[in-house]
């Protein structure tokens, strides 16, 4: 294929390479656009090209513009932003190829927070927050300690809210590497976004990755000018968190109130005082680690490692038929209380059966490679499921009681919390409805796909879902409904169809795509509900519901005639009419019961984990 030629145009080899860092980055957030996830890696040629255009042509591509809010805590809420995913794929190009050069500039004695990733065929967009955290900045923490006795923690007042258009755009023009044409009107266009939750020409939306790279850069200045005044302090940052270290408790509150008077005056920015901590400098390195966490950690990973070592009768059926198989074993597991997603065992499956056609290759033959085996105890299981859940069960406990005694403890457990709610999420260990007012009421941020292992909550679900009153803009509203389809009760399906066509009208694409998704999930959709799309296609323009809808009917066998319908009416936007033609050759599918290609070098370095658990033990 050749592509259009354009003046300094992007890469098109960054784009394959966005795509698959896109992938990952999305699969790991709050909420996101399955289907599309989905649709974009079975027809990625083409929509490669269509991204091509759009990045060289100073576009972006429409989006569902879908803000909503979380819970911070019981009294304040955190706005959030769901960009459209080819938009996150043109922000990820952005950030591995120009962005790369400008990360290379940030002081890497100062800033340890969202640093690009140089791995080209890692995952991660950015370098995993275990990396820079514990392998980086709290070593340096460690080094300090020799010739420090004393530290200050500062945190900015709702940082990205008050990030200055004027003034980023006003940095991002010391940074060579983000002169580039396409680049910078790419970078222009996400900045000049103009969002709810902001004022006007102020604010960054919280979410998407070019947000977390242009932070860095926000403060970048503040970095040189810091380390040009104050030889003998030392400043370290994780993005707006930020670690004063000196001599002592007086030296560091008089470079705290220089440092507050340029920060106001230069970039625009408060230091939030409520959360001023200080104190020796030992604080912040006091090994936390005990038995239940290296306990916890060491089982989880031993069973988890095991689940991907298949025999040789089950590898065999894997190969031959990867979905019918991976449908089983998942099924197998859930009666188990250990829940992963197809897309997951898929991936490290996958490894393991490309691990032992390398070693048989390597071996002359196959006795010798078993030795080898045996040797390195690779295949070494003998597993006792329940012990984990018990422990976490009981930690969790402990835990929701600790902070009901005493509501001022949450904060200092919330990393403990965190880290328990997202290991029960893979391997169910209570029964949630004992548990889950108490969790709502004093870890009201947590993490609600925990949700979706646990069919007894099914009723709690639905009913919030009826009881809502902010609807559109809440994170509660749209993981419910996503948690519907989860389960696959057949109950919700006319609550699913309503919120559907609600959505429609209120113009809430990206609601309406989970419903969407949800009802694809259950599988099936009553005569009604298709008639009142087949009505309605007619009047669509928009790609979000004409996906939507044509999806929806591509499982009810009754799609043909719609197809030479819609082909007749010409539409604006290109992206339509290239998914009008895929849909064309897949139809009868149910899009959710295929599982995505991921290139193979992607996947060899994704984690053991579903899920990064050093993550989840920092506060």
């Amino acid at each position: 294929m050749k592509y259009k030629h354009y003046e300094e145009s992007v890469d098109i080899g960054y784009i394959d390479v966005a795509y698959n860092k896109t992938l990952y980055t999305c699969r790991n957030s709050s909420i996101y656009d399955n289907l599309e996830m989905k649709y974009i890696n079975f027809n990625f040629s083409n929509i490669k090209k269509y991204i091509y255009e759009l990045i060289n042509t100073g576009r972006r591509s429409s989006s569902y513009n879908y803000e909503y809010y979380i819970k911070k805590s019981n009294d304040g809420t955190r706005p959030l932003y769901v960009d459209d995913f080819i938009n996150d794929i043109i922000a990820t190009t952005v950030i591995i190829s120009e962005g790369l050069e400008a990360d290379k500039k940030q002081n890497d004695n100062i800033s340890y927070g969202n640093r690009v990733d140089k791995n080209i065929n890692s995952p991660y967009v950015y370098t995993p927050y275990y990396i820079q955290f514990f392998n980086k900045l709290k070593e340096k923490e460690k080094e300090y300690y020799r010739d420090y006795n004393y530290y200050y923690k500062i945190d900015l007042s709702k940082y990205y809210n008050n990030i200055s258009h004027e003034k980023l755009k006003e940095l991002l023009n010391n940074h060579e590497g983000l002169k580039k044409e396409w680049c910078n009107k790419q970078i222009n266009l996400f900045i000049n976004k103009q969002l709810s939750a902001y004022e006007s020409n102020m604010g960054l939306a919280q979410g998407p990755d070019l947000s977390h790279l242009l932070a860095n850069i926000y403060l970048k200045e503040f970095d040189d000018w810091f380390g040009s005044n104050f030889a003998d302090v030392k400043l370290l940052r994780y993005v707006d968190d930020m670690e004063i270290i000196g001599k002592n408790k007086n030296e560091c509150e008089e470079v705290l109130e220089k440092c507050e008077d340029y920060l106001e005056n230069h970039l625009r920015l408060k230091i939030n005082k409520t959360k001023d901590k200080s104190g020796n400098i030992e604080e912040l390195f006091i090994d936390n680690k005990d038995i239940f966490f290296e306990k916890v950690i060491f089982l989880s990973n031993y069973i988890l490692k095991s689940l991907y070592k298949l025999d040789e009768k089950n590898y065999k059926k894997f190969t031959t038929e990867p979905l019918k198989f991976l449908s089983i074993y998942q099924k197998c597991l859930n009666k188990l209380g250990i829940h992963l997603s197809k897309e997951w065992l898929n991936i490290k499956i996958g490894n393991e059966v490309n691990f032992l056609t390398r070693m048989k290759k390597k071996f002359k033959n196959n006795k010798a490679l078993v030795r080898w085996i045996e040797d390195k105890k690779i295949y070494d299981i003998r597993l006792q499921l329940g012990k984990i859940p018990d422990i976490e069960s009981e930690k969790l406990k402990d835990i929701i009681n600790l902070v009901k005694l005493e509501e001022s403890n949450a904060t200092e457990n919330k990393s403990i919390f965190k880290f328990l709610i997202n290991k029960i999420h893979i391997f169910k260990c209570i029964d949630f409805r004992v548990i889950i007012k108490d969790i709502e009421t004093y870890f009201p941020y947590y993490n609600k796909k925990v949700l979706s292992s646990y069919n007894e909550c099914y009723q709690y679900v639905k009913n919030q879902l009826i009881d809502e009153e902010i609807k559109y803009t809440s994170y509660d509203y749209a993981i419910n409904i996503w948690l519907l389809g989860e389960y696959g009760n057949e109950d919700s399906l006319l609550m699913l169809q309503d919120i559907y066509i609600e959505s429609h009208k209120a113009n809430q694409a990206f609601i309406n795509t989970l419903a969407t998704e949800s009802i694809l999930k259950i599988g099936k959709v009553n005569d009604n509900f298709i008639n009142i799309l087949k009505n309605e296609l007619s009047q669509y323009h928009d790609y979000y519901y004409i996906r939507n809808a044509l999806l929806i009917l591509n499982i009810t066998n009754d799609i043909e005639d719609i197809l030479e319908d819609i082909e007749k009416r010409s539409f604006k936007e290109q992206r339509v009419n290239i998914f009008i033609e895929w849909i064309k050759n897949n139809i009868g599918y149910n899009i959710l019961d295929r599982i995505e290609n991921i290139r193979k070098e992607y996947k060899e370095n994704y984690p053991t984990y579903p899920i990064d658990i050093i993550t989840y033990i920092s506060s």
